[in-house]
């Protein structure tokens, strides 16, 4: 049965099926547009993931457009006239300020374009990953940073920061992901929300935890990693760019040399060196997962792409595709606990820890570091003050 769940807090839901709001959820509402944390745990299948991020504007068939185009024309109406009336969405259910009919017909439409998907679009081979990623996501976005503007109070006082820190105020203080947000499968921030991917590193300490510990790891040299694995060579022990200063660029005299020469030789093909061609491979490596047309990744991940793209595509989406997995499988391991994944960037995760329960920051390590993969730890109080640890 297809359903939908009319707000996406975990204290305020109502459900739509067969023409009916329901307050429950029940075994045969099976299929809908996309998860929400009413859904965490239960088996469904979602429109908006056989769409691989499509939108629902960009389904809808040709014979719903316009009363769709309408439908959502009002809802944005209800939007607007609740801000005007400054009220707050943290403390009261959206929907309750909506008419029934209305609710009704808005729902139905949207079940409509849901069946149209299903009947349409074929259900893609990552499924289960998109899936168990969506549900992570969703919780990470349910929860609020802690943000204390007092840690950078000096700095917002500066010219150089002013209209910074009052852009970021200005914003959601939740980290919602939108997981096609790339080709590669690297998450972006949905428009709104707290842009834990890109704000500026000397503004971080405004970020503190919920528990009592930041807790970030981190991979050392991820894409280069992620190269080895590809190519089939072993893990350095210690730090890549301070094992290639030894065996594969030897004339560099600093690590940041090192890992300069190397991602420049790596992405730039007019670069040739032996000795890092027998380490990481690209050739084969290109040749494995680049038919010509398009990448085909390590996890089945498929990118249309010309040779100029294809090594990046390989690397970045293997190693997406790789770290997402991990952080699907820390989220299982921390669910009933208090300490929680407070985000992710790029290749790092971050966990607000409790510190009664600091025994997980191991068992966390030891999913990350599998294939041999080096991690760095850092801990603090706040997001712009991690010190390294050594666990």
């Amino acid at each position: 049965m297809l359903f939908q769940v009319l707000d996406n807090k975990g204290e305020c839901a109502a459900v739509y099926a067969e023409n009916q709001l329901f307050d429950d959820l029940t075994d045969e509402m099976t299929h809908t547009w996309a998860r929400s944390v009413h859904l965490r745990n239960k088996k469904v299948e979602c429109a908006y993931l056989y769409a691989e991020g499509k939108t629902l504007d960009e389904v809808c068939p040709p014979e719903l457009t316009d009363r769709w185009i309408d439908a959502s024309n009002r809802l944005r109406a209800h939007y607007r006239a609740v801000h005007i009336a400054k009220i707050d969405l943290s403390e009261h259910c959206f929907y309750d300020m909506v008419p029934k009919q209305f609710l009704l017909e808005y729902c139905a439409l949207k079940t409509q374009i849901c069946e149209h998907v299903f009947a349409n679009y074929e259900k893609p081979k990552m499924y289960d990953f998109y899936d168990s990623l969506q549900e992570v996501l969703t919780d990470i976005g349910t929860v609020k940073l802690n943000l204390n503007w007092s840690n950078v109070k000096a700095l917002s006082m500066m010219d150089k920061y002013k209209g910074q820190v009052q852009r970021l105020k200005g914003l959601s203080s939740h980290c919602r992901y939108d997981l096609f947000g790339t080709k590669t499968g690297r998450l972006t921030i949905k428009p709104g929300n707290f842009p834990i991917l890109n704000f500026n590193s000397d503004l971080r300490a405004v970020v503190e935890p919920n528990n009592d510990w930041l807790v970030e790891l981190d991979f050392n040299a991820a894409e280069l990693r992620m190269l080895m694995l590809l190519n089939g060579s072993v893990q350095p022990v210690g730090d890549v760019h301070a094992w290639n200063m030894v065996h594969t660029i030897p004339t560099a005299t600093t690590r940041s040399d090192a890992k300069r020469a190397a991602f420049s030789w790596l992405y730039d093909d007019r670069k040739h060196d032996p000795k890092l061609e027998a380490v990481y491979g690209t050739d084969s490596v290109r040749e494995k997962y680049w038919d010509g047309e398009k990448v085909t990744n390590f996890y089945g991940r498929v990118i249309t792409s010309d040779r100029h793209h294809s090594l990046s595509y390989i690397i970045q989406s293997s190693m997406s595709d790789y770290f997402m997995k991990k952080v699907i499988r820390v989220h299982e391991l921390l669910k009933d606990k208090k300490s929680s994944i407070a985000f992710t960037v790029h290749d790092s995760l971050v966990i607000d820890l409790c510190n009664k329960e600091r025994e997980l920051i191991l068992q966390v390590k030891k999913i990350m570091m599998e294939e041999d993969f080096l991690v760095n730890i850092k801990i603090g109080k706040d997001y712009g003050n991690l010190k390294e640890v050594n666990l």
